[in-house]
């Protein structure tokens, strides 16, 4: 075979060869974009799921946070006017426990017919007439047993108050609620100094003692009460 032959056939080959390689390119590259195409198809809708499970997650703890907040909310919208209430009682009854103004007849100069009227009014027991009936100073005797009824009353009435920011004070602000305790202390302090003095007759009054509770207790009563009022409007 002459070289011109050889030369011949190795072009010819070459010319042959070229669309059968570039059909294999052509296709090489057509299987590499479809693989591509499907890992990135795949990896984003990995990525969409995961994206789709995030934004479900977020919104579940987003709910789950408001709905808390709204419980907590109408819970403490209906408990401030019960412990508001509550408090005003407390507060009312220990301030006329430590007044020290005082109405009385002279009981001294009544007969017993009036006596007993008076004993009527003041709705004294059975025993209690007797007493203030055989008493050398009847003035006194009626003026302890209106301290003692007036204790029974605010005793009862811190009892409550007390009891309720115990159980409920948690759904009440902290703000508030120190407050609504700060005057639960003063009360019960005052209530138990006017204890020992009914059992204890002769011990002077602390007047004192009264004028902190009325100037410190108004006080913090007049914040809660604008406290209460904000919280309970602001719902509106």
């Amino acid at each position: 075979m002459s070289v011109w032959s050889q030369i011949f056939g190795v072009i010819t080959g070459l010319i042959l060869s070229v669309p059968v390689w570039l059909g294999v390119q052509w296709l090489a590259g057509k299987t590499i974009d479809k693989w591509l195409d499907s890992k990135f198809s795949h990896r984003l809708e990995a990525l969409k799921h995961a994206h789709n499970q995030e934004i479900e997650r977020l919104r579940s703890n987003i709910n789950a946070a408001l709905d808390r907040t709204f419980k907590l909310n109408q819970h403490e919208f209906e408990v401030l006017p019960e412990v508001w209430s509550l408090l005003n009682d407390a507060y009312t009854s220990t301030s006329g426990l430590i007044s020290s103004f005082e109405s009385y007849p002279d009981l001294n100069k009544l007969d017993e017919k009036e006596l007993r009227r008076f004993a009527k009014e003041e709705e004294y027991a059975d025993r209690e007439v007797e007493l203030l009936l055989s008493a050398p100073d009847k003035l006194e005797f009626a003026s302890r047993a209106r301290l003692r009824r007036r204790l029974r009353v605010a005793s009862a009435a811190h009892w409550e108050y007390r009891s309720a920011i115990r159980k409920k004070g948690i759904f009440i602000a902290v703000p508030v609620l120190e407050r609504l305790q700060k005057i639960e202390e003063l009360i019960r302090a005052t209530v138990a100094a006017v204890g020992v003095r009914v059992n204890s007759p002769d011990l002077p009054r602390d007047f004192e003692d009264q004028g902190k509770f009325l100037h410190t207790a108004e006080k913090l009563r007049l914040e809660v009460e604008q406290s209460v009022r904000d919280k309970l409007w602001e719902r509106q």
